[in-house]
């Protein structure tokens, strides 16, 4: 499942089935609110009129390189109900607060949640924000 944040100004895409992270522009940001899964190519003819405001060949860009990363498995990754997080690599994210705050939106709602970090160490993260949440780590 994809999520979006917004954390100390800055705004990022989180894939929960991946467990990527990405910086986002706002009209990233904006396209990740408005993309309904399965992503396909048709899916940007939805998309111009909710992101009028924004040149169409930015659109465009910004679309392509969105459905390159899905295509690599890197977004929208089939989802088999495990919370992960890269903590390392290109697509890690880049703080404990960041993290707290996608994997607080992850737990969000879930009564118990297997999650796994990738590359690295975010538990104590993930321990909050299942604390916060009232979510049970398993």
């Amino acid at each position: 499942m994809i999520y979006t944040v917004k954390n100390e100004g800055k705004k990022y895409a989180y894939d929960s089935a991946s467990g990527a992270v990405l910086a986002l522009n706002n009209l990233q940001y904006k396209m990740m609110g408005a993309i309904v899964p399965p992503i396909s190519p048709a899916s940007l003819t939805s998309l111009r009129y909710e992101l009028a405001k924004f040149d169409s060949n930015d659109i465009s860009d910004a679309f392509d390189a969105i459905y390159e990363l899905a295509q690599n498995g890197i977004l929208y990754a089939e989802d088999d109900g495990v919370i992960r997080l890269m903590a390392s690599g290109e697509y890690a994210c880049p703080s404990e607060a960041v993290a707290s705050a996608l994997l607080a939106k992850a737990f969000e709602g879930k009564s118990e949640a297997t999650f796994v970090t990738v590359d690295g160490d975010f538990s104590a993260a993930a321990k909050k924000a299942a604390e916060t949440t009232g979510t049970k780590l398993t």
